[in-house]
Order: C-alpha cells, then structure tokens, then sequence
C-alpha cells in the first residue's frame, strides 16, 4: 500500500486505513517498540468501531493544516510523546482500567 494516497487526508476507507495502520504499526513495532509494551483487549461495549472526520471546515475557516503528512511519523512521534509524558496519561488510565476491570469488561 502507497501511504501517498494518505498524505494530509482523512478520506480513505476504513478498511484501507486499519490495514495500513497495522502495517504501519508492526513495522514501528519491530522497529522502536518492546512487543510486551502492548495489552491487546476485548472490544468494549459502547465504543465505535471505525471514527472518521471530515476536515474541510478546519482548513477553510481556520487555515488548518495536518502537522503530519507522513502516517508513519506521525504514529511514531505520537508513541514517543505518550512514552515521554506518562505522568500526564497514567493515573487517569489505572482509574479507567479499574471501573472496566469491576465491570468484568
């Protein structure tokens, strides 16, 4: 898959889009990531299966532009920040983790 077709756009089907993303993904895995840093869950109920926007009242209006053109940085620097900044995400993720772990979820 050529990720040019993706470059700044949110307008690809989701099929297309998980695949690449996993591809994406599995190579950062191999790549930067320890294999054990993941902890692959159940789907939980009330959570969307596929999220989409449409970005085109963000460029107009306001002059939007996407910081990443390039998935595969993009997804890496994001990975990083949550790596560098774990202080900012973790208490509030054991507190999630705890209510779905009471719920048997």
């Amino acid at each position: 898959m050529n990720q040019d077709e993706f470059k700044g756009s949110v307008e690809i089907t989701h099929y297309n889009a998980e695949n690449y993303i996993r591809k994406a993904l599995d190579s950062l895995v191999r790549q930067t990531i320890n294999q054990d840093d993941f902890e692959f869950v159940q789907d939980r109920s009330g959570h969307d299966l596929r999220y989409a926007i449409d970005a085109t009242k963000m460029r107009e209006e306001l002059g939007w532009e996407p910081k990443y053109t390039d998935f595969a940085t993009g997804l890496a620097d994001t990975i990083k920040w949550y790596e560098d900044n774990q202080s900012w995400w973790q208490a509030e993720k054991s507190e999630v983790e705890d209510k779905y772990a009471q719920n048997n979820q």
